[in-house]
């Protein structure tokens, strides 16, 4: 599947990175969020957030940037 290759490759360029280049924040956070968030934050259940959630850097990632940017909670 696609989508478990595109969750591979992005917890494998995070690694146990704080953002994906490092202490900086890049557009790359931005938009690996924008992407993530969907399967990672948002409560639904499908073949994809099953897959994310197996991710635990990219959920932390999520969390992370999350708590930054939005404090309230709400992605709405």
């Amino acid at each position: 599947m696609i989508a478990d290759e595109i969750l591979q490759d992005l917890s494998v360029l995070l690694g146990e990175k704080r953002w994906f280049f490092g202490d900086q924040l890049s557009t790359l956070d931005a938009v690996a969020f924008g992407f993530l968030a969907q399967v990672t934050l948002l409560k639904m259940d499908n073949a994809v957030k099953r897959l994310a959630m197996q991710y635990t850097n990219l959920i932390n990632f999520c969390e992370r940037f999350r708590d930054r940017f939005y404090p309230a909670g709400d992605l709405s």
